[in-house]
């Protein structure tokens, strides 16, 4: 009898477990027994069978889910890690690149704008040179004109000779120096006073624009330095003092003499003298002239005795453009004895011809301009500044 066995099951007359069932009629198979089971029996059967696969089926469930999750972070991993690794690849290429632009704007020569004179450089200009120091020198030649010379020094980077060329051009005028640097060693072109440029100078003007060039004469005059300058006059005030390593050089009488412009003042009387017997003559000034009178202390800060410095040339710019020459009392005009007060006020004091150590003396410098006029410049013999009037 084919059916069915049930492993809950079990005769009711011997008790034996090995029965077979068919539409709903169980026999026992040990003992021949035929039964229907009770509901409660198929009813504890169904229960059992409802409660014991859908266990089955989540069981399944979960783990094809917990498949799925791990088999989607391992994916979401291992995309995460090309895609980290492809963006570090974009960002080193980036890199470079900026790196090649910066190397590239590096390596062009540059134009370098000073702003005075002498200037220091120390930066480096071209792959050909490094600009160590550059000084341009004015100096006043006359007080309406100026002179001008320079030095530059640089060092060669190249592993060869350079021969360069160095150009000053102040206006319309060029000074040029023509020099040849050893392999990585420093080199200086200069142009001494002597052959400097003389440039005309309008009064009460004393700034100019000037240019300075540095030319490679091996490849082709190509300029690798090109640089402007403000070249200044150098200037000296009342109440100033010119220590005598800033006089000319060139005359032994400012050796050791230091140089006071004490004050300044005008008026109608100068003074003249010593004349023979010790006397000082006083002068009235021309008909509608004026005279300016400059008053000037030396001291003697070596350790020789000096002789009182004696100026005899000079010349004086006013505010109308007009020039005079230091003033002399004429040949053959007599003057007259002065008084008291004015030996202390306008007379030259020269007591002392010569200056002992520490010692000082008073001179009084004297120029003749019209009366509605008013001194803006003067310039003294030996002293290379312009004395400049304040207002």
């Amino acid at each position: 009898m084919g059916g069915e066995e049930s492993p809950s099951l079990r005769c009711p007359k011997c008790g034996s477990g090995n029965v077979v069932g068919y539409q709903d009629v169980w026999e026992c198979m040990d003992c021949g027994y035929k039964f229907r089971p009770k509901l409660e029996s198929i009813s504890r059967r169904h229960v059992v069978q409802e409660r014991t696969l859908p266990t089955i089926q989540k069981s399944r469930s979960l783990k094809r889910i917990f498949a799925l999750v791990l088999a989607f972070i391992t994916v979401f991993s291992f995309g995460l890690i090309l895609g980290y690794g492809a963006g570090l690849s974009n960002a080193y290429t980036k890199t470079i690149t900026i790196t090649k632009t910066i190397m590239s704007s590096y390596t062009t020569p540059q134009t370098i704008i000073a702003s005075r004179s002498p200037t220091p450089a120390t930066q480096q200009v071209s792959d050909a040179v490094m600009l160590h120091n550059i000084e341009v020198h004015v100096k006043p030649s006359m007080i309406d004109s100026i002179r001008i010379y320079y030095s530059v020094k640089i060092h060669n980077c190249l592993d060869r000779k350079l021969e360069y060329l160095a150009i000053l051009k102040v206006g319309d005028k060029e000074l040029r120096c023509s020099c040849i640097a050893d392999p990585n060693k420093d080199d200086e072109c200069s142009v001494p006073d002597y052959q400097g440029i003389v440039i005309d100078r309008p009064i009460n003007v004393r700034e100019f624009d000037g240019k300075l060039l540095l030319v490679n004469l091996t490849n082709h005059e190509q300029v690798f330095l090109e640089k402007v300058l403000k070249l200044k006059v150098p200037t000296v005030k009342f109440g100033e003092i010119i220590p005598p390593e800033k006089l000319s050089p060139l005359y032994s009488e400012y050796e050791d003499i230091q140089i006071k412009l004490v004050s300044w003042f005008e008026g109608k009387k100068a003074c003249e003298g010593p004349f023979f017997g010790g006397d000082y003559l006083a002068f009235n000034a021309s008909k509608g002239m004026k005279f300016i009178i400059l008053k000037l202390n030396f001291t003697n800060i070596g350790k020789r005795i000096k002789s009182t410095p004696y100026i005899s040339e000079g010349e004086i710019a006013t505010n109308t453009g007009n020039i005079y020459p230091l003033w002399h009392y004429p040949s053959g005009w007599k003057g007259r004895e002065a008084s008291q007060d004015e030996l202390e006020k306008i007379c030259p004091v020269y007591e002392k011809e010569k200056l002992l150590q520490g010692e000082s003396s008073i001179e009084y410098i004297m120029f003749e301009i019209r009366e509605n006029e008013k001194p803006v410049e003067a310039l003294l013999p030996d002293i290379p500044y312009l004395i400049v009037f304040q207002d």
